[in-house]
């Protein structure tokens, strides 16, 4: 009756009806066992690359050890008794009479040497002839020089050397210019100032000295020296340029202008008009 009442209330009410049954036994599950992981797939192995072939490493000697040198071959020693001697017929060699020949330099050749043939040596000189000089060079080196010009005077046609230095001459004396074969003259050592234009005169004049003087100016008749090759000109001072006729000397071979005041521009005009002359500065 009273359950019956339980259930009526509990379906109007709307509760769940619970079963007053007795409980049934409770079964516990069985643990299941734990799963794998799952295996990946292996890589699929790719084909090597071809490496390039190693090359074997060198053997390092042992720095202590000394190279061994090998060892030299004994030679045989000479038996005491001699080999027999073999006779061969050979066939008669040409004998030729051998006579010892003295060279130029006075020693006797060596006999059974071979003969050496002798080359001229070389020298400097030039293989081609010397010029034909147009001036009597032994007359303007072997003459007598005169150092008196009173004396020289007596004679003007014989007087191809003149020297006048050391004189104290301020200017050169006139008389100079009437010797028309002189070829050397000798003005050194003086007080001379400038040349006179009458140096023109002097048509045979071959060398002039006119070094350790005070000369400052010189006349464009210089260049009339046409056989004029050696001119000196060292330690004057006050000189400082060339006159423009000394392009006229084209036999001029030698030009000293040590310790003087020569510019560079009057260098230069006297290389390009006498290239073949030496300069001395």
């Amino acid at each position: 009756m009273t359950k019956q009442f339980l259930i009526y209330i509990a379906f109007i009410i709307g509760l769940p009806l619970v079963t007053f049954a007795q409980p049934e036994p409770t079964v516990t599950p069985k643990p299941k066992p734990a799963e794998e992981p799952a295996k990946m797939p292996k890589p699929i192995a790719k084909p090597a690359e071809e490496q390039p072939a190693k090359m074997p490493k060198p053997i390092a000697k042992p720095a202590d050890e000394p190279s061994k040198m090998p060892k030299p071959i004994a030679t045989p020693k000479p038996s005491a008794t001699p080999p027999a001697k073999t006779t061969t017929t050979q066939p008669a060699k040409k004998t030729t009479a051998t006579t010892t020949k003295k060279p130029a330099s006075g020693k006797p050749v060596a006999k059974n040497q071979p003969a050496t043939t002798q080359f001229p040596i070389a020298s400097n000189a030039p293989t081609t002839e010397p010029k034909k000089l147009d001036f009597p060079y032994h007359i303007y080196k072997s003459s007598a020089t005169f150092s008196d010009l009173q004396k020289a005077l007596k004679t003007p046609d014989r007087v191809y050397r003149l020297d006048l230095s050391r004189k104290k001459l301020k200017t050169i004396p006139p008389e100079v210019f009437k010797f028309p074969n002189l070829m050397y003259l000798n003005l050194s050592h003086n007080r001379i100032e400038y040349l006179p234009r009458d140096m023109k005169n002097l048509k045979g004049l071959i060398e002039l000295n006119l070094s350790n003087n005070r000369i400052d100016t010189m006349p464009d008749e210089l260049g009339d020296l046409s056989k004029l090759r050696f001119l000196n000109l060292s330690n004057n001072g006050r000189l400082y340029k060339f006159p423009v006729g000394i392009r006229g000397l084209k036999k001029l071979q030698n030009l000293d202008v040590t310790n003087t005041n020569i510019l560079e521009f009057e260098l230069n005009y006297v290389r390009r008009y006498l290239p073949e002359c030496k300069l001395e500065f």
